[in-house]
This record gives C-alpha cells, sequence and structure tokens, in this order.
C-alpha cells in the first residue's frame, strides 16, 4: 500500500495491490543455520490464470471527505499504478495502463 499526496495537499491517492489470487511460489533456506526452513511467496509463474495482481486506486479529497474509486476503463487484466514526477518541482499523480495483449490500435487507445 502506497499514499501520494497532491501538490497542494487537499487531496491524496491510495495505491493498493491484491496478490490473493497470484499462486504461491516454495523457496527451501537450505543453507540456512541449524536447520532448513520453507518460505512461501506470492508469485506469478508464466501459463498461469491469475497472474497480474489487482490494483486499485482510491483518491481521498480531505476537505468534502469523498473518495472516488478509479476504475480500469481499457483492458480485462489492465494494472493502474501511480507514477510520482520528482522533476516537475513535486509529485503530480498519472494513470498508467499497462496489458498483456497490447497491440498498435490498444496503444492508441491509451495515448487518447
Amino acid at each position: 500500500m502506497t499514499i501520494h499526496w497532491s501538490k497542494d495537499s487537499k487531496k491524496f491517492a491510495l495505491e493498493r495491490e491484491d496478490n490473493r489470487k497470484v499462486g504461491d511460489y516454495w523457496v527451501i533456506h537450505s543453507l540456512a543455520n541449524p536447520r532448513r526452513f520453507l518460505e512461501a511467496r506470492s508469485y506469478p509463474l508464466p501459463g498461469e490464470a491469475n497472474i497480474l495482481p489487482v490494483s486499485e486506486i482510491d483518491i481521498f479529497e480531505i476537505a468534502s471527505k469523498q473518495r472516488a474509486v478509479v476504475q480500469p476503463k481499457n483492458f480485462v487484466d489492465e494494472v493502474l499504478t501511480i507514477s510520482d514526477a520528482p522533476q516537475y518541482g513535486s509529485a503530480t499523480v498519472k494513470n498508467c495502463a499497462r496489458s498483456r495483449k497490447r497491440t498498435a490500435e490498444s496503444d492508441a487507445a491509451i495515448a487518447r
């Protein structure tokens, strides 16, 4: 979970990622002393059905106590992220879309 504040501090965005549907990947720590141990990590493997985590972005306005949920619009398997751009003086919020099935037509839809 990551929190991003707007430049004027009147809004903030909460970025969450749900990995519950992503399968576990098992790691054996064979060099651990005095005993080896097994660790499970949420890790997507190629060919699995749920390889992308489910992303959610909520934008909160502090003065009105309103919440807006950003919904994916372009793809079924779209991943939403927030990019901070410190080169502009302070953080700005941008939406980025990513899909496993990209085509020239879908890239044009994102650019619009």
